[in-house]
């Protein structure tokens, strides 16, 4: 009976504590529940008193439901900011807790220790109370508490505390304690390192020093592996993250210590910490103190020649650089790579130090300068020759190497010599599974796109976006942004089909692991609207854009501030009124681009709304709004302090000039014009040096089409204003050939000067033009920036006029005008300036081509201005006549001598009236008229235009110089290839080859050999022969001798004065049908790499067998041609077919060999315009010398030359009229 009592006695106590229980958690849950809400503060605290109650009426006042109880009544009066109360109440609870003996709760406790800490370090900042209860709150803690991790920075918690309310100093007792306790975890070398480090550290001016000691003293709460911590360490700083990377490569310190702190792991974690600090400048001497201490700790360990050391001076190395220290880092190169020869494995050492050295030379710390280019190339190129001995061509070292050399040529703008250094890399290891690989594609596909070759940069683009998705990296957001410059590569070339299948790709992705609602799909639906404008294609892009609205809306979508949410908004509405525009669907265009403007408020983005309305009132017919909208945008634009308003305006007043040509006012149309291409040509003249090609291409494409309007205009008012064809003209001598005179012709001219002086003021002034350039593209920008760049800008460009002869040329140009060439021509002389152009309607630039022709006479106020008979006629005659056709068989051309007789009707009959009395006819050529050969055009009387005139071919009239009467009163050296063995295994003649011409196989398809070609022989016989009579210095090619090898060693100072190549030429229009796998010509989209010349041993690379490594294939492409230097030739005799024919460029003049001669520096060249009989070419090439052998100048010799050959075969222009001398 008793224990049945006893046991109902149990069930009732326990029952009452469980309701107690029960009554404490309901009402915990009523606190927590308010606790959150703020406008309940007082409820909370009524709350907090009465669970304080109830504690103490069922459990009593030495319970630990109390305690905690008092500990949350300070905590609510501290939320409430009421901290003075907070104080006292926990005061409370701490008299409490020592009147208890052996109280062991340590979580409430913690808690009250640590309120009170608190309260004295930052509400009261009372350091002597702070101290006290810090004091209790550690020794509590680190009784209670086993893991020394834990407990060490519990101890750097308070010490960061300390300093930051009371300063460093008060911080130091527990800083002592820390490394105590770094002691007992990681030994007296760990505990050393970072007591040094701090001290260190406390001496710099860090405004946030307390951070940087506590990431110092404490360690990671979660203990990761050794390789883990060395991984993310390594990650962090490849990402730029120094801070993470220091907090990891510190716990690598920490874990190596425990294996003994003269591990080499050790030594790895010191250099590791030893980069991330190089990043701060205010800790630069931490950095080198790491790497010291590494070498320190070596060096006692007998290692101080030890492959170990010589990574750790390429870090020290890199860190000098960073500093700015090179006085230092070129004495630790000497030690560097002294120590990487003495070592076992030394060539691999010695690879991996030249290349460390290299590469510093070329990051970004090393000042931009010729002298680091020529070191860190010539370091590089070492390593990679080495590394070929060591490892053979297919080697990933080897790859790095020249993916590292392939860097140093792009950031010094040598973009062909780091495409050849990345292919090179990428033939050597491509290993998808690497990042190297992706890497490279990636590479090169930014040199093809900086090239402006955009088909190839689309290649290599796909390649890497391929390596991406087979190692199923396809969610990577570099892989969608990879998609994203897909589309955009492809849409620049117009390859709608491409675009669309990176698109699809792009929304595969998407739906697989994005939501509809996430911003990566807001991203590709802008991208697809944008490539939609440019495609034309506009059906559905509105409701794409809605979709967009809509989801920007919604801003619980994003992690976005108003302002954002804002801009984005407008952003779109501007887009969608853009497409409205597109489809035709103005009332709701003008609707949505009044929206934009309200969202704007004010932004630089209303210089493209108040554009873009201007063009909806346009649309509308509504002249003048559409004129005060422009006029708006460039007021808006002449406010702006962003230098990129230099290149809008322009565009804009061009938009003016199409509103007023539409309503046929074309008198303001014509000024307009005149102003936006005057500002666009001083624009290029000025940055044109500093432009990427890309850039050059883009910016003179867009000054050509703006040309084209301008002549459209020109055509309806040059009768009425004829001063207007003054101005037209003087804008095409000024810009014909621009891009030709700012290519690697400039530079090789400043760096064959042998004036380093020159050499660095070039160097330097590219650079200040690419952060001019970056200026331009990057929105607001301080004037006073701006200022001082164009003021650096132009010291050094009068500096290189002072100094360099070639870059005073250039500037020069654009002084040249109608008066400067009128006053070079003499007596019965004149100039015809050609110009091909697209009429333009008012909408669009039409199919209807125009040609026309400027006549320069010493006696006229203007240019006379001349439209010849329809463009499409004369573009389709002439190429029907095979001047332009590949392979054409001359017996075509001896069948058609009517031809002749057609195209002076079409091109010479309008001229003849404004060419009378004349005798010297200077000719620039443009479009279709290049591929003329204008002394073959004959009268109806039967009379050539070599009769009548003493026939000049200029590139542009600007070129036009003073008769000279001997071009070889100093030099009289020439070099001649001839007789070339094409196939070096047969050397029979066939018939073929007796009756062939000096073109394409007679196949014409690329598939068969090369014939010799046994009248190129005795050509240079003869000439060899004719010039070594007087005493001239002749170095002649022939046979197995007349080689691609032997041709490129005269680049250089080599360079004879003449230079003659009698050999086979081709040239393939861009995707022509011709297959065989000899021709990977045809597809290429750069010009100068379809068309060339043949040399020696040419028929196994032409019938496509490999090519032994080192060798050159025989096959010279003008592309290669360009990249030679041959400043100190006067002249080039291409004594071969097709030689001056090319991809004909409006303003630009042929892309092919011609263009290639002058890139590399040749004053004048000899070049064919058709497929050239081999018999009657050897024959006038014997009399052309002739005439330079008695001491006549090259334009004397070739005119008589040919004059003597048109005597013997008047009747058949193909047979003397294919060769034209242009000056």
């Amino acid at each position: 009976m008793f224990r049945k009592i006893l046991f109902f006695c149990f069930l009732f106590f326990a029952s009452v504590g469980a309701m107690a229980q029960l009554n404490q958690d309901a009402l915990r849950k009523i606190y927590f529940r308010l606790a959150t809400d703020s406008t309940k503060k007082d409820s909370t605290l009524l709350i907090a008193f009465k669970i304080k109650d109830a504690a103490v009426k069922e459990f009593g006042s030495q319970s630990m439901e109390y305690f905690r109880a008092l500990n949350n009544i300070g905590v609510t009066y501290s939320e409430r900011e009421d901290f003075e109360n907070a104080a006292i109440w926990w005061r409370k609870a701490y008299n409490e807790i020592q009147k208890v003996k052996d109280f062991e709760n340590i979580t409430t406790t913690e808690f009250i220790y640590s309120n009170l800490k608190m309260r004295y370090l930052y509400h009261v900042k009372n350091i002597d109370s702070a101290n006290f209860f810090s004091a209790k709150y550690l020794d509590f803690k680190l009784k209670n508490t086993r893991d020394k991790r834990t407990n060490l920075n519990v101890v750097a918690d308070v010490a960061n505390s300390f300093e930051e309310a009371f300063g460093a100093q008060s911080a130091s007792r527990y800083c002592k304690q820390v490394l105590i306790l770094r002691k007992e975890l990681f030994g007296n070398r760990n505990a050393e390192i970072i007591y040094e480090i701090d001290s260190i550290l406390c001496k710099s001016k860090l405004k946030n020093l307390q951070d940087w000691r506590y990431n110092l003293y404490s360690v990671l709460d979660t203990v990761y592996s050794l390789a883990k911590i060395d991984s993310m360490s390594r990650a962090e700083l490849d990402k730029g993250n120094s801070w993470k990377s220091i907090y990891y490569a510190k716990e690598m310190m920490d874990l190596t210590s425990l294996n003994g702190d003269t591990s080499e792991k050790f030594i790895v974690s010191l250099q590791r910490l030893g980069l991330a600090y190089q990043d701060y400048l205010e800790q630069d001497s931490l950095a080198k103190y790491c790497m010291f201490k590494a070498l320190n700790i070596l060096a006692k360990n007998g290692l101080q020649n030890s492959v170990k050391t010589v990574d750790v001076l390429a870090d020290l190395h890199a860190i000098y650089f960073k500093q700015h220290d090179f006085k230092n880092a070129v004495v630790l190169e000497s030690e560097l790579l002294s120590i990487s020869k003495m070592l076992p494995d030394s060539l691999k050492t010695y690879v991996a130090a030249l290349k460390a050295i290299g590469s510093q030379y070329n990051s970004s710390d090393a000042k931009y300068d010729l002298k680091n280019y020529q070191k860190s190339s010539e370091y590089l190129r070492q390593s990679a020759n080495l590394a070929l001995t060591i490892y053979g061509n297919k080697n990933k070292t080897y790859s790095q190497v020249l993916t590292s050399l392939g860097g140093t040529y792009i950031h010094y703008g040598q973009l062909d010599s780091a495409e050849i250094a990345y292919l090179k890399a990428y033939s050597a290891y491509h290993d998808v599974n690497t990042d190297l690989t992706y890497k490279l594609a990636r590479q090169l596909q930014y040199v093809y796109d900086y090239k402006g070759e955009d088909a190839k940069s689309n290649i290599w683009l796909q390649k890497a976006l391929e390596i991406k998705k087979l190692n199923g990296d396809t969610v990577n957001f570099n892989f969608i942004n990879d998609l994203y410059g897909l589309v955009a590569g492809a849409t620049a070339l117009k390859d709608w089909k491409n675009a669309e299948r990176a698109l699809s790709r792009m929304e595969k992705i998407l739906i697989e692991n994005f939501d509809t609602k996430s911003q990566e799909y807001e991203r590709y639906r802008s991208v697809k609207v944008s490539y939609g404008l440019q495609s034309g294609n506009f059906s559905g892009l509105d409701t794409l854009m809605l979709n967009n609205i809509k989801l920007i809306e919604d801003t619980s979508t994003y992690d976005q501030n108003k302002s954002e949410i804002l801009r984005s908004k407008k952003n779109y509405y501007q887009m969608l009124a853009e497409v409205y525009l597109r489809q035709g669907n103005l009332k709701l265009a003008q609707q949505t681009n009044e929206y934009a403007f309200k969202l704007s408020n004010f932004d630089s983005t209303q210089v493209y709304l108040f554009t873009q309305k201007a063009a909806i009132m346009s649309k509308l017919h509504k002249t003048d709004s559409a004129i005060f909208y422009y006029k708006k945008a460039i007021v808006a634009l002449g406010d702006k302090t962003s230098s990129s308003s230099e290149i809008a305006i322009p565009d804009v007043k061009m938009s003016m000039a199409d509103v007023y040509f539409n309503v046929g006012n074309y008198l303001e149309a014509e000024s307009l014009m005149r102003e936006s291409l005057t500002q666009i040509n001083d624009f290029m003249i000025l940055n044109m040096a500093g432009f990427s090609e890309k850039e050059k291409r883009l910016y003179n494409r867009t000054l050509q089409e703006n040309l084209y309007k301008y002549f459209s205009v020109q055509s309806i008012l040059y009768k009425n204003k004829p001063e207007i064809n003054k101005t037209a003209y003087n804008f095409v001598v000024q810009t014909k050939g621009l891009l030709l005179n700012t290519s690697d012709y400039l530079v090789k001219m400043i760096n064959s000067s042998g004036n380093d002086t020159l050499k660095q003021q070039y160097a330097q002034l590219k650079d200040v033009r690419k952060q001019l350039a970056s200026a331009y593209q990057n929105g607001p920008n301080k004037l006073s920036i701006k200022d001082s760049l164009e003021n650096i800008a132009k010291k050094l460009e009068q500096q290189l006029s002072f100094n360099s002869e070639s870059f005073k040329q250039f500037q020069d140009q654009n002084n040249i005008d109608f008066e400067t060439i009128k006053n070079k021509l003499g007596a019965n002389e004149a100039a015809i300036e050609f110009v091909e152009f697209p009429y333009y309607n008012g909408e669009k630039l039409t199919d209807s081509l125009i040609y026309a022709a400027y006549i320069i006479k010493p006696n006229t106020k203007y240019p006379e201005f001349v439209v010849l008979k329809d463009g499409n006629l004369i573009n389709s005659f002439v190429k029907n006549q095979g001047v332009n056709g590949r392979g054409i068989l001359l017996d075509d051309q001896l069948k058609n001598p009517e031809a002749y007789k057609a195209l002076y009707n079409c091109i010479w009959l309008p001229l003849k009236n404004q060419l009378a009395h004349v005798r010297k006819l200077y000719i620039s050529a443009d479009g279709i008229t290049n591929n003329v050969s204008f002394a073959s055009l004959e009268d109806s009387s039967g009379n050539y235009l070599i009769d009548k005139y003493d026939l000049r071919f200029v590139l542009s009239t600007k070129d036009i110089k003073n008769n000279i009467s001997s071009d070889f009163k100093i030099d009289k050296s020439i070099a001649l290839f001839g007789g070339a063995q094409y196939d070096l295994a047969n050397t029979n003649i066939t018939n073929d080859a007796l009756l062939g011409n000096r073109s394409l196989p007679s196949d014409a398809t690329g598939q068969s050999k090369w014939n010799y070609l046994p009248n190129t022989l005795k050509e240079i016989n003869s000439i060899t022969s004719m010039l070594k009579k007087n005493n001239w210095k002749v170095d002649k090619f022939a046979g197995a001798d007349a080689s691609e090898s032997s041709f490129k060693e005269l680049s250089g100072s080599k360079s004879p004065s003449i230079i003659h190549i009698s050999t086979h030429g081709f040239y393939f229009p861009l995707n022509t049908n011709i297959s065989g796998k000899a021709l990977s010509y045809n597809h290429l989209e750069n010009p100068l790499l379809r068309t060339g010349l043949v040399f020696s041993a040419a028929n196994e690379a032409w019938l496509g067998k490999a090519v032994e490594n080192g060798k050159e294939d025989g096959i010279l492409t003008a592309y290669e041609l360009s990249n030679l230097d041959l400043s100190n030739t006067k002249l080039a005799v291409l004594s071969a077919c097709e030689t001056g024919v090319g991809e004909n460029v409006s303003g630009e003049g042929v892309f092919g060999l011609q263009r290639a001669l002058k890139m590399a520096g040749v004053d004048k060249m000899i070049v064919s315009l058709w497929p050239v009989p081999d018999k009657e070419t050897a024959e006038m090439m014997q009399k052309f010398y002739g005439n330079i052998a008695i001491g006549k100048n090259i334009a004397e010799s070739f005119n008589l030359a040919q004059t003597e050959m048109r005597k013997l075969y008047g009747a058949k222009p193909a047979l003397w009229a294919g060769f034209v001398l242009i000056e």
